[in-house]
């Protein structure tokens, strides 16, 4: 394959927390040659950029909402988030713990207000802080929610979702409370 000329219009590859399908459609209709949703895996952006800089076809990295979704935890997931550094993601986990309840009330207080601007902003924050946390049955129930507010769905069922995942997370670091103290053989806890 050739490479890009300097006459070629350079790859557009936007950065996003969140993107739903017809997000990402529009995206890409707009002119951006691909849209990544955050956290990145820097082997992932690698390959990423590789495809466009040598022209050589390399598959799209996976969203991460394809994660195993039956993992309340994921240690392995967290440390790839932070580049490895145990400290950041301790850091990062234990103040999403901390907030955790403030924003679950915020959204919840929303959605009982049908404060729907203000309940589509706490979930946006809430989406924000769990991408760097290693909470894959969280993040999915939570993009399924945001998903929702947005499209102006049915926020309901999604609501409670997220109330249940947010609930058996908070049991889960009761029993676990130091998640990155130890590294052991098992880095999935389910």
């Amino acid at each position: 394959a050739e490479r890009l000329s300097a006459l070629d219009p350079p790859p557009i590859i936007g950065l996003t927390a969140h993107a739903t399908s017809e997000e990402r459609e529009s995206y890409q209709n707009s002119g951006m040659s691909q849209v990544v949703v955050k956290p990145i895996n820097n082997d992932n952006l690698k390959s990423l950029l590789r495809r466009y800089i040598e022209n050589v076809e390399a598959p799209v990295p996976a969203p991460a909402s394809q994660i195993d979704s039956e993992v309340i935890f994921d240690r392995e997931l967290s440390l790839s988030t932070v580049n490895d550094r145990p400290e950041v993601a301790s850091e990062l986990f234990e103040l999403l713990m901390s907030t955790l309840p403030e924003d679950q009330g915020q959204i919840n207080l929303a959605f009982n207000n049908e404060d729907y601007q203000a309940m589509a902003a706490a979930v946006h924050k809430l989406h924000g802080a769990i991408r760097y946390c290693g909470v894959p049955r969280l993040g999915r129930a939570v993009d399924e929610l945001e998903s929702s507010v947005k499209a102006g769905d049915k926020v309901t069922g999604a609501l409670d979702t997220v109330n249940n995942e947010i609930s058996a997370l908070m049991a889960w670091q009761q029993e676990n409370p130091s998640p990155f103290a130890t590294i052991d053989a098992t880095d999935k806890i389910s």
